[in-house]
C-alpha cells in the first residue's frame, strides 16, 4: 500500500528531513518508523522487571538510593 501526505508545511518537511538524516534513514524510512511506533502496542514492564533491569545496568534502586542520600547528607553535616 502506498501512502502520501499532501500540502505538508515546509517546516514539517524540513524537520522530517533532519530527523531522517540524524537516524541515517531516507525520509520514507523515517516516516515508516514514526508510523510503526505510533501504531505499535506500548511496551509495558512490570515493576519487578524494571527493578531487575535497573540492577542489571548497575543503576541504584530505591533502597540503595536512600542509603546514598543519607551518606551524602551525613558527609555534608560532618558526621
Amino acid at each position: 500500500m502506498d501512502l502520501s501526505i499532501r500540502n505538508a508545511p515546509a517546516e514539517i518537511v524540513q524537520g522530517l528531513q533532519s530527523r531522517a538524516a540524524a537516524n541515517h534513514r531516507t525520509v520514507e524510512a523515517e516516516l515508516l518508523a514514526i508510523v510503526t511506533e505510533a501504531v505499535s502496542p506500548p511496551l509495558r514492564s512490570s515493576p519487578a522487571e524494571v527493578l531487575r533491569k535497573a540492577r542489571t545496568l548497575g543503576l541504584p534502586v530505591v533502597s540503595e538510593s536512600t542509603g546514598l542520600i543519607r551518606a551524602d547528607r551525613d558527609r555534608r553535616q560532618g558526621r
